[in-house]
């Protein structure tokens, strides 16, 4: 799947652009992303850990 057509990736792009991202666990993408109450299940959970692996496996991040 391509990474930009991923569920969630437009959220993640602002935080990755303006935030400088050293020694980051997922909790902390997860505190970032403004998601409503109703958007904080384990689905979306899911999805910010797929893009995750795939930032790391295109080199992104470590």
């Amino acid at each position: 799947m391509q990474l930009l057509k991923m569920p969630l990736f437009e959220i993640f792009l602002p935080i990755i652009q303006s935030n400088k991202i050293q020694n980051w666990t997922a909790k902390d993408f997860w505190k970032l992303m403004k998601l409503s109450k109703k958007d904080r299940n384990r689905f979306n959970r899911q999805r910010m850990y797929r893009i995750l692996r795939k930032l790391v496996e295109f080199g992104f991040l470590v």
